[in-house]
């Protein structure tokens, strides 16, 4: 494994969620870590950046879903090849919005599917798993080092990441992780706390709609109330 210092972050004009991702970026951008070496473990970069397991989580899942890394489950964190840009030129606002909704409909298709395919996959394991992502929703330490909505979104990350597993798919995961999950609703939640509150109790419903069809192994059920969910909240 490639030799990896960090000193601990300092907070300046950005979180402790960006900071992590500039420090991790720094050896990949260097060449110090290359295409397919593997990341230090989570104990070792939680140790060398003096950032809690959360901010390391979520520097690690914003270099997922920039394309720069890939977590095989059980196995680690590796160095992906930099991706190669197909637009020189700055997006004009109408294309920004045509991309928007074609991330959208392409997150909601691969999400259904997962949701299918894990109704026919599960394990005990898997749906505890899934219980677990969704019952972060209710979660809200007053320690926690990011906000309301960062909160959020990283157990919509930890759920959809977690159907997609169950699926037994690596490249649905990857597609999923490559899209950030950002097209998923919880990525637009209402800044008012009130607000986000009630959108977190409703979303928790809709998980555990999803989770009792692939409980019942009910492959149909899973995609549509999947889909159903995500037509409902990303229009």
């Amino acid at each position: 494994m490639p030799a990896f210092s960090a000193q601990p972050l300092r907070r300046k004009n950005r979180t402790l969620a960006e900071e992590a991702v500039a420090a991790l970026m720094h050896p990949i951008q260097q060449g110090i870590w290359q295409t397919g070496d593997k990341l230090p473990s989570e104990a070792e970069l939680i140790r060398q950046l003096g950032v809690s397991r959360t901010v390391v989580r979520e520097a690690i899942s914003r270099l997922q879903a920039q394309g720069r890394v890939e977590t095989r489950q059980g196995v680690g964190t590796f160095v992906l090849p930099s991706p190669v840009s197909t637009c020189p030129q700055e997006a004009s606002p109408d294309s920004k919005i045509e991309d928007s909704a074609a991330r959208l409909e392409l997150f909601r298709a691969l999400a259904s599917e997962s949701a299918a395919l894990a109704a026919l996959r599960r394990t005990s394991a898997d749906l505890a798993r899934l219980r677990h992502a969704a019952s972060q929703l209710s979660l809200a330490p007053a320690d926690s080092e990011l906000d309301p909505q960062t909160e959020i979104q990283q157990a919509a990350r930890a759920f959809f990441h977690a159907l997609a597993d169950t699926a037994r798919s690596h490249y649905l995961s990857q597609h999923l992780a490559t899209l950030g999950y950002t097209a998923s609703p919880e990525h637009r939640l209402p800044a008012d706390s009130h607000a986000a509150a009630a959108q977190r109790n409703w979303i928790r419903q809709e998980y555990a709609t999803i989770i009792a069809a692939i409980q019942e192994q009910d492959a149909t059920g899973a995609r549509q109330a999947t889909c159903a969910y995500l037509s409902r909240t990303v229009a």
